[in-house]
């Protein structure tokens, strides 16, 4: 179950995590905003996470369960492709805003379930392990970064939604993982 996990949090670091990398490029390109609409994103993104964050706070256990971190990496996906299709900031402010809260969901719960699935005395190899997912981060980065070079921010963002979206739907029919507590 750790490893599937381990593969969870790569797949969202590099497919869903890397967005972040194309924000600017958004405001300044999609968007046609200066400095405080992109300032805007990022608070939003951010209050998205925050309110996320409050969620999971309240209902705790009752949320920190596999399908909840699938459902948020599948959500995240979406987000992140109707993001990428959004024709205003104004429309792009709500994907923007579930895209910064299914990110801190996912971060949350994935943490927490591989403590849940290791023994006690392996808590910190636990935690090795998603440090490690979290640091390919930057392949998604690069991966994203040279993409939109070529095809376009939105194409991008597009795509990698998209990815992130499929390989959680595949992800999903892992019964270990789906139904882990």
């Amino acid at each position: 179950v750790l490893g599937l996990l381990a593969v969870a949090v790569i797949v969202t670091e590099i497919f869903g995590f890397s967005a972040w990398v194309l924000q600017p490029v958004f405001a300044d390109q999609v968007f046609d905003t200066d400095a405080a609409g992109y300032g805007l994103m990022g608070a939003v993104m951010r209050l998205g996470g925050a309110a996320a964050l409050v969620v999971v706070a309240i209902y705790g256990a009752r949320l920190t369960r596999g399908s909840v971190l699938l459902t948020a990496s599948g959500v995240f996906g979406l987000s992140l492709m109707v993001l990428a299709v959004a024709p205003t900031l104004a429309i792009a402010l709500i994907p923007i805003f579930v895209v910064g809260g299914m990110a801190a969901v996912s971060a949350s719960l994935s943490q927490s379930l591989m403590q849940r699935s290791t023994l006690d005395t392996e808590r910190g190899a636990a935690m090795g392990v998603w440090t490690f997912g979290v640091g390919c981060g930057p392949v998604g980065s690069l991966a994203v970064g040279l993409a939109a070079a070529r095809v376009g921010a939105p194409v991008t963002q597009l795509v990698a939604g998209a990815i992130l979206l499929v390989l959680t739907v595949g992800l999903s029919f892992n019964r270990a993982l789906r139904t882990l507590r």
